[in-house]
């Protein structure tokens, strides 16, 4: 969004964009879902698996979750 916003061909759309983030009464947890794919022509196929295998395991949820 924020190259969007200084580009002038798309500051429009841009401010037309609302992010909301849900509001629980006794409190709540933001869940960031994410998804992952691989082109079809994919160069490096065999280590774009690796990678998406590993993104999806619970080791890289520990690592992101840890706190620092």
């Amino acid at each position: 969004m924020g190259k969007m916003l200084k580009d002038p061909e798309q500051k429009a759309w841009a401010d037309s964009v609302r992010i909301v983030f849900p509001k629980f009464e006794n409190g709540g947890t933001h869940v960031n879902i994410s998804g992952i794919a691989l082109a079809k022509h994919s160069p490096n196929r065999e280590n774009a698996i690796k990678l998406m295998e590993f993104l999806s395991s619970p080791e890289h949820k520990n690592l992101r979750t840890r706190k620092f």
